[in-house]
């Protein structure tokens, strides 16, 4: 890895290049790692701004272990947070796919071509997660999908 100067502007651009993309986690991580940079050297409002930003995307998608680290780098610099939320609804792996790819808008016949299972399975799958999740609906449950990241579940 590249330090210094050299290495917060790198950061600065991956963070640029992933608030553009649907990689919400990936963004959650670059900041996480932007904002311990900026603490080796940069203003402590930015690297405070720059971490709660990452504690918020790692809890939105779900990532107990980041949001924990970024949690531990906000205390560390002497900031008072609000506490951790109530543990999500857990999916399975394939579950969290399911709801990835109803996020990008494929259709169950597409889901199941991805997934290499039957049209009926991702139906059984798509009704497994609007339970856990208390969604009302595919549409609903469209949004949820959009940006999440899988958390661990046999």
């Amino acid at each position: 890895m590249t330090g210094g100067a050299e290495g917060v502007a790198l950061l600065r651009e991956a963070v640029a290049v992933l608030e553009r993309s649907p990689a919400r986690l990936e963004l959650a991580r670059a900041q996480y790692d932007l904002g311990i940079a900026l603490s080796r050297g940069g203003g402590a409002d930015e690297t405070r701004r720059t971490l709660v930003r990452a504690l918020d995307l790692a809890e939105a998608c779900g990532s107990v272990l980041l949001a924990g680290r970024a949690r531990r780098a906000l205390t560390g610099l002497g900031v008072r947070l609000r506490p951790p939320p109530l543990p999500a609804p857990s999916l399975s792996m394939t579950e969290h796919r399911v709801l990835e790819l109803v996020g990008a808008g494929h259709s169950d016949r597409q889901i199941a071509q991805a997934l290499l299972l039957t049209p009926q399975d991702v139906s059984v799958l798509i009704g497994r997660v609007v339970r856990t999740l208390g969604v009302t609906g595919r549409a609903e449950l469209a949004g949820r999908g959009q940006g999440t990241a899988p958390a661990s579940r046999p």
